[in-house]
């Protein structure tokens, strides 16, 4: 890997920051989805073949949630690695064939909070018409941040009897994570996260399960709800979207 630098790696197309810059074709959803899902597929097979566990997450899991396909509007898939899965992917850095390329980025080692240019670490593209993958890597999170300031917030807000300052510890600690259980303590529960960051206690992400999204081979963690929660917050559960709305009778979303 090379040194770290400020410099942003991956580079989007101007005009659509879910396309690639060097592959970017400007297109229709529909035909975006279709080329998504083709390497999605294409991807998963290889990982088999490497023995690498693709962890779905972030907006696709929204959408395996409802209905273990992609939700009608999003424009790429995302995906995150943990343990020897991220050396594995490693070592296909610049792997490519006639479809796709996997690149990771050369800023991935380096996990200090000032390198907010480079919070994807991997990324698969498609050669055909630019729309990809984004890899996170969740590493433990040993940081002090972390760990210092979700006590101090813990200790304020149960410690002060001033109604105001409460409301802003629980938003202060809500920032970090979601999903924290009153009952646990910060300093001696093992937490994992990105770079963005997005802190998990791994209890909700291991053992992984084994399934399917759009018909592929996909990991999941272990505890979906407390997952979804934790980045988006109870709305994330209700079966609306803008103009979108879930049929639960037909499985799938309508646009009103």
């Amino acid at each position: 890997m090379n040194q770290f630098t400020k410099s942003k790696f991956f580079k989007e197309s101007k005009n659509n920051s879910h396309l690639d810059y060097d592959y970017g074709k400007e297109q229709g959803i529909t035909s975006t989805q279709i080329e998504l899902k083709k390497l999605f597929k294409e991807f998963t097979i290889l990982c088999e073949e490497k023995e690498i566990k693709p962890i779905l997450m972030h907006g696709s899991l929204i959408g395996w949630y409802f209905n273990g396909k992609m939700l009608p509007w999003d424009d790429d898939i995302d995906i995150v690695l943990v343990g020897g899965s991220i050396d594995k992917l490693k070592k296909l850095d610049n792997f490519e064939n006639d479809n796709l390329i996997i690149k990771v980025n050369s800023n991935s080692n380096y996990r200090g909070k000032d390198d907010i240019q480079n919070i994807i670490d991997a990324r698969v593209i498609s050669k055909n018409n630019g729309v990809f993958i984004d890899i996170t890597f969740f590493y433990q999170s040993l940081d002090n941040f972390f760990k210092q300031n979700t006590s101090r917030y813990f200790k304020t807000i149960y410690s002060t009897t001033n109604p105001y300052m409460k409301a802003n510890y629980q938003i202060k600690l809500k920032t970090i994570c979601r999903s924290f259980n009153i009952s646990e303590d910060p300093q001696n529960t093992n937490y994992v996260n990105c770079k963005s960051p997005h802190y998990y206690n791994v209890k909700h992400i291991f053992p992984l399960i084994k399934d399917k999204f759009e018909d592929c081979d996909i990991y999941l963690p272990n505890n979906i709800k407390e997952c979804l929660h934790q980045e988006y917050g109870n709305e994330v559960f209700k079966p609306k979207y803008k103009s979108w709305k879930f049929n639960a009778q037909h499985n799938t979303w309508l646009k009103s």
